[in-house]
């Protein structure tokens, strides 16, 4: 990665010096990437007398694993894949020694923490690319998810997905176990079938929230040249809301494997349409300088996480309907 150009930077922030030297040198680089995915295996155990402090660590390591993705794509912004290719294959090392070799959890990073983000980047940087780079990595995501799902379900069971998701959520479950009769174990079917589509939507929201942060930090550093239409102006291909209307029909009416991942796809493709939606009512407050409501949507879905299913019925419609075509498009974020 190499600093922008002292005339590309006239109207950006100058880049702290720390940052500078973690950013555009490959050997620092590739200590961050590793000490950022990393550090949820070792950060949490700095300080296991102190519970309060150890949550707390916890909390930061979970927070510094899923800001790797966002680092790949900002370096592969800055300095193309012939930075962002020796940063991962010497940060992999690490990641592989760490893990005693384990090829998959190496693949995992390689693929899916570098390769994935890194062409996301590029794929944001065309125009179109807001919705593009996200429907990349839905794409993959997803893929990833059922692709895991079913290999662990040949190896260690009959090959029925439902019944070895609830085998790796038993100990959720164990301590309730025998407690609450056919209650626990309807709820435990319940999350067993909606859990992997659950996890592919929170995935796929941390890498594209993660991408488009990197984006701002390009952005306002100076390094940043290409589309950069707001998060709101969003609009996802409408062969994907299609597809969601008839993923959920097999996931009403079938059953077995079908029924189980045609949930994951809908639960999936919800999450990006429910984006969305926020994203027509956010510029519709925004328009009309109602602040105050825009603040109290964001609030209110903070607390009541069902509320989103309104936004997600609008982001379906937005996509036949256009709900923002009076809106002048705004360059910038």
């Amino acid at each position: 990665m190499t600093p922008p150009p002292p005339e590309q930077t006239a109207a950006s922030a100058a880049m702290p010096p720390l940052l500078d030297f973690l950013l555009t040198r490959k050997l620092p680089c590739s200590c961050l990437a590793f000490t950022l995915f990393t550090a949820i295996f070792w950060l949490p155990g700095l300080f296991p007398g102190a519970p309060m402090i150890a949550f707390l660590f916890i909390l930061i390591a979970v927070v510094a694993h899923f800001t790797t993705p966002a680092l790949f794509a900002l370096i592969q912004i800055g300095g193309g894949g012939s930075f962002v290719t020796p940063v991962a294959l010497i940060s992999s090392a690490g990641v592989a020694a760490l893990n005693r070799f384990d090829p998959t959890v190496t693949l995992i990073y390689l693929l899916f923490y570098a390769v994935l983000p890194a062409m996301a980047a590029n794929i944001l940087r065309r125009h179109g690319g807001l919705a593009r780079s996200g429907e990349v990595l839905a794409v993959a995501i997803f893929c990833a998810v059922t692709a895991a799902l079913a290999l662990g379900a040949a190896l260690h069971g009959d090959g029925s997905l439902q019944k070895y998701t609830r085998m790796l959520m038993a100990p959720m479950f164990a301590p309730i176990e025998g407690r609450g009769g056919d209650a626990v174990e309807e709820v435990e079917a319940s999350l067993a079938l909606a859990m992997p589509g659950l996890v592919a939507g929170g995935l796929w929201s941390i890498w594209w929230g993660g991408l488009l942060g990197a984006r701002w930090l390009a952005m306002r550093y100076g390094f940043y040249h290409d589309s950069c239409f707001s998060w709101y102006y969003v609009r996802f291909q409408p062969r994907l809301a299609l597809l969601m209307l008839l993923a959920l029909v097999p996931a009403n009416m079938a059953g077995g494997n079908l029924q189980f991942v045609a949930i994951a796809l809908s639960l999936l493709l919800a999450a990006l349409f429910a984006v969305q939606g926020v994203a027509v009512a956010h510029l519709w407050l925004k328009e009309r300088q109602l602040n105050v409501l825009l603040a109290g949507m964001y609030i209110f879905l903070f607390f009541w996480s069902l509320a989103i299913i309104p936004f997600v019925v609008i982001g379906l419609l937005d996509t036949w309907f256009d709900f923002r075509r009076g809106a002048p498009p705004e360059e910038g974020v």
